[in-house]
């Protein structure tokens, strides 16, 4: 998938804010597995929680079955899958809609990151480094699908003239 930002592009931040290179690339490996995750896997820790997967990515059968999923009107991934780990919503507007729409940068991203790198610090390594992966795919996403919703909406609508080219 996009191993240049999710894998490379967080292993360099990590680097670059002092994290040892072995933590460094399991961090990385963790946030390139939101996109490549098609098992759900559980396991609970010493501090009583739980690291519970959810399957964030899909083989070629999967992406079949979720279309006929879609087609009957199962919408239940969107919310799972598509809303917390790739298009985090923005929490801004007036309707439902307008409040699930990616924003870059936004307030309620912002306070997931202050928490969970917060968390990650109380339980160290046991499971900290992954949940730091997983915010930073989190939140890098939040560029990349900025202005999209993960829900089936209108909002999603692409028009030719609409791209901002940088």
């Amino acid at each position: 998938m996009q191993e240049d930002m999710h894998f490379y592009g967080t292993y360099a931040m990590a680097r670059s804010a002092g994290i040892p290179a072995d933590k460094a690339k399991i961090i990385a490996y963790a946030a390139q597995y939101v996109d490549d995750s098609t098992a759900n896997d559980s396991d609970v820790h010493n501090d009583g929680g739980m690291f519970e997967t959810v399957a964030t990515a899909h083989t070629n059968k999967e992406a079949i079955g979720n279309a006929i999923a879609y087609a009957v009107a199962d919408h239940s991934e969107q919310r799972r899958v598509w809303v917390p780990f790739h298009f985090f919503p923005g929490n801004e507007g007036e309707s439902l809609s307008e409040r699930l729409l990616c924003r870059k940068d936004g307030a309620l991203a912002q306070e997931m990151v202050r928490n969970h790198i917060e968390h990650a610090v109380k339980v160290k390594d046991e499971y900290g480094l992954a949940l730091l992966g997983i915010m930073a795919h989190v939140y890098a996403d939040t560029f990349a699908h900025y202005g999209f919703s993960g829900v089936s909406s209108s909002w999603n609508k692409v028009e030719g003239e609409s791209f901002e080219w940088v």
